[in-house]
């Protein structure tokens, strides 16, 4: 068997922290594979492959756990969820959205720092461990050659420009057409149509600033990092072409892009925590001032430019300080574990498959038969590639079939290879080994 699966959904933010934890995992000697979350390719549920410990990227609710559990794993097994996502909004807290329910009380939780764990053992978890942030010990020291410097960036993605101006994006909610914003109302349990319509006004005009900047400032690439989320929209995409400096960049992780930055504007992007800890000149741009409704909750109080002259002025001069204090960024992120985020994490873990309980059973009840059918209609749908291009695009099958297809072709983007997986894994080990030595 196998001892430790962990599922990923996208691989820029998530795989680098996944190979780092699978090779202190390896090194404790334990066997560990990466599974993206739509990948039919594998079957875990064979008896030779079938995982002990099975890591999900998310657990918004029970049909998570029944999905991939019942996909990987046996009805009774252990489970953990990473929470990468772990800062949010007022509208999320207030809405349950976030609140575990059900099984998601007996799963580990992994949390970054003591709100998380506060707020999922207030709410009835048992096993609600602080591990610390992953991805930010690829910031420290300890991980020093990991990512491209900036000459090799350039030369790889065509960039002459002496400095870049990266801009983060939060616009997930903006370019979704209406069947992907009614499955997300279903799955958050409230209406995002709202919040839909605050992005679209909000991006149009972060864009005009932004292209603004980069016909004016031709010292200067602004790279536009979307979303992991976010469709590329056909403004974006005649910006892109109508101005040189101006780029959609979805390759590499944002912390590559953060780490070679000469500037960061962002809006209401957690990440703006990787640019605090990679001591950044950050502008936080709210041209419609703070939305304490949607805003990720460590805003609230934050410094920010609301049009373009002050964007302009802090990118090119630089801010006096910091758009969130030190202090509200402590309340999410346990500043005693970084740089050791993954090792705690496997301290964690090896203690979960060591024990003789934490076990979840899953009951074969009517919503659990309902998961497994409907992962096997996708699963139908992929293998047969299954069309029906002769109906009329007004016939609902078509229309999900229509939209399952184009996440579908999204989604293989996410799927990393064995070989790439095993790419990254390497060069960690190289990194570590010759810290080591040094150390020695």
């Amino acid at each position: 068997m196998l001892d430790f699966l962990f599922i990923y959904e996208h691989i820029n933010r998530e795989l680098d922290s996944l190979c780092f934890l699978k090779v202190l995992l390896e090194d404790m000697g334990y066997s560990v594979e990466l599974m993206n979350s739509q990948d039919y390719s594998q079957d875990y549920r064979k008896k030779e492959k079938q995982p002990k410990v099975v890591g999900i990227f998310s657990v918004y609710n029970e049909n998570s756990i029944r999905y991939y559990a019942t996909a990987c794993a046996n009805n009774r097994t252990k489970i953990f969820n990473f929470q990468w996502e772990q800062i949010f909004s007022k509208t999320d807290i207030d809405s349950g959205f976030v609140t575990p329910k059900g099984m998601q009380k007996e799963i580990v939780q992994l949390c970054w720092g003591e709100y998380s764990q506060k707020r999922l053992t207030d709410a009835g978890v048992k096993n609600a461990p602080i591990t610390g942030a992953m991805h930010l010990d690829f910031l420290t020291n300890q991980l020093e050659g990991y990512y491209k410097n900036k000459d090799t960036i350039k030369d790889e993605y065509l960039i002459s420009s002496d400095k870049i101006l990266l801009y983060i994006s939060s616009f997930s909610f903006a370019a979704m057409n209406e069947i992907e914003r009614k499955t997300m109302d279903k799955i958050m349990g409230s209406s995002n149509s709202e919040l839909q319509e605050h992005e679209i006004k909000q991006k149009n005009v972060i864009l005009d600033y932004l292209s603004t900047f980069a016909r004016e400032h031709k010292e200067y690439t602004v790279v536009y990092r979307p979303h992991p989320g976010e469709r590329t929209d056909c403004i974006l995409e005649k910006l892109s072409l109508e101005i040189p400096n101006f780029r959609i960049i979805y390759d590499e992780s944002v912390k590559q892009w953060i780490k070679i930055a000469d500037n960061i504007v962002l809006s209401n992007s957690t990440t703006i925590v990787e640019a605090f800890f990679s001591n950044k000149n950050c502008v936080c741009l709210r041209p419609f001032g703070l939305e304490t409704e949607y805003d990720a909750m460590f805003y609230e109080n934050c410094r920010y430019v609301n049009n373009y002259e002050d964007l302009e002025q802090c990118i090119i001069s630089g801010c006096l300080s910091f758009p969130i204090e030190v202090d509200e960024i402590a309340k999410y992120y346990d500043r005693k574990v970084f740089g050791h985020s993954c090792k705690a994490t496997a301290e964690v873990l090896e203690n979960l498959i060591q024990t003789n309980k934490l076990d979840t059973n899953i009951p074969m009840d009517h919503a659990t038969i309902k998961t497994i059918l409907k992962r096997f209609i996708h699963l139908f749908v992929y293998k047969h590639n299954i069309r029906l291009d002769f109906l009329p695009n007004s016939v609902y099958i078509k229309k999900w079939l229509n939209n399952y297809w184009y996440f579908r072709k999204k989604v293989q983007y996410e799927i990393a290879s064995q070989e790439t997986i095993d790419s990254i894994c390497h060069k960690i080990r190289s990194i570590l080994k010759n810290e080591n030595t040094h150390t020695c």
